[in-house]
């Protein structure tokens, strides 16, 4: 089974590379993010991920917010670099090149 699936693509507009990562499995799976083809980027990225502690939780009236995109800014420490992504999870990352 493929550990992760992922896409990249580059909005013109904002100068952004939109990464997507999904990591189906049970465990955090640590990945290698090469950014080839970008001359630079900014030092952070916006980040958000969708996850949840099993495939079987969903949303409900008791719990509406079980599963809910949390939003942060991460370091981007280059053009080469790791990232750990969560069980279960998708990911977005909004690095703006330069």
């Amino acid at each position: 089974m493929q550990r992760i699936y992922a896409s990249a693509a580059r909005d013109s507009q904002t100068h952004e590379i939109i990464l997507k990562v999904v990591n189906p499995g049970d465990a955090t799976t640590d990945t290698e993010i090469n950014l080839a083809g970008v001359a630079n980027v900014d030092a952070s990225a916006k980040c958000a991920v969708l996850a949840g502690n099993s495939v079987a939780d969903v949303n409900s009236f008791d719990e509406p917010r079980k599963i809910a995109p949390l939003e942060s800014q991460i370091a981007v420490p280059g053009l080469h670099f790791q990232r750990n992504f969560a069980p279960h999870s998708f990911t977005v990352l909004r690095l703006r090149a330069q």
